[in-house]
């Protein structure tokens, strides 16, 4: 073979070289992360913290947060066991631990775990007496957890604490509490 069969060679496989390379899509998922892999909009598997390749077009990634993260559910009004009109925020402490079914299940898993929450602290709520509420928040947010922790198990959540973080009376009540701290007295 001559010179010219050889560079031609080498041209043709650089070519196919290159457009391997251009054809290939890198994927960086970083420490406390997973990412979920799909192809074409469906789903392979899921993807460890690093740098990935892969070498055919129409891959992509989601991000999902594997680490504990806290979720404040909004203050919302509610009715005492005996008929005293209060106010409860709360906090929720959780964790994805399975990826593929917090994303899958449901369309938004925080505005799930929000809504489960605000609906059991509401059934709770209409059980509870206003003072063993102020008296056992402890207990309450006990309880809580065990209500809504079901509903988070159902989508690969677990959740590690829930807390009643702010107590609001009425106006005619002498106290406010906040995040088991001691009562506050209205000014």
């Amino acid at each position: 073979m001559n010179a010219e069969v050889y560079v031609g060679i080498v041209w043709v496989l650089l070519a196919v070289a290159l457009f391997f390379l251009a054809r290939r899509s890198c994927f960086d998922v970083p420490e406390g992360f997973y990412g979920l892999l799909y192809r074409h909009g469906e789903s392979l598997h899921r993807i460890s913290p690093g740098r990935h390749y892969f070498w055919a077009r129409g891959h992509s990634v989601r991000l999902v947060d594997m680490r504990k993260t806290t979720l404040n559910i909004g203050a919302q009004d509610l009715v005492s066991a005996d008929h005293v009109p209060v106010k409860l925020s709360s906090v929720l402490t959780y964790q994805i631990i399975q990826a593929e079914t917090a994303i899958h299940q449901v369309q938004d898993y925080q505005l799930h775990l929000c809504a489960a929450a605000q609906a059991e602290l509401r059934g709770l709520i209409a059980l509870t007496a206003i003072d063993d509420l102020l008296d056992h928040r402890w207990n309450i947010s006990f309880r809580l957890l065990s209500l809504v922790q079901p509903h988070a198990d159902r989508i690969g959540i677990e959740l590690h604490a829930v807390e009643v973080c702010e107590i609001v009376l009425p106006e005619t009540s002498a106290a406010t509490t906040r995040c088991g701290l001691f009562p506050v007295l209205p000014d």
